[in-house]
């Protein structure tokens, strides 16, 4: 029987010397979350920048009278721009922050790993 730890262990090892700059969310539980963690931050950066341009133009669109975004708000339309941004394949360099064995733990991937490794 397989342990957690002996699993949680050998991922941090596995990101340290493969992933450190080679990103595989799709393998890995750190790449994972930090991947998510940079996107999540990138988001919400990119909702700061554009929310107040996106409101400016709405605004000048209304005293225009031009027919956009005419049934809806500006932080709708800024929400819907940034996902169409963020859903866009771009690279990111996750962002340097500490990932922890507990902040895994309980991550899709250890738990599919142990049950794997137990099945054997």
């Amino acid at each position: 029987m397989v342990n957690r730890k002996t699993i949680i262990d050998t991922y941090f090892e596995m990101h340290e010397l493969e992933h450190k700059t080679n990103y595989l969310p799709e393998e890995c539980p750190i790449c994972d979350i930090l991947l998510k963690e940079t996107n999540d931050a990138f988001k919400d950066y990119l909702t700061g920048k554009l929310s107040p341009c996106i409101t400016e133009m709405m605004r000048q669109w209304d005293k225009l009278a031009f027919p956009i975004a005419n049934n809806t708000n500006h932080n709708i339309l800024t929400e819907s721009i940034v996902d169409t941004i963020i859903q866009h394949p771009i690279s990111t360099k996750a962002l340097d922050i500490e990932i922890y064995p507990e902040d895994i733990k309980d991550h899709p991937y250890v738990i599919q790993k142990i049950k794997e490794l137990n099945n054997k």
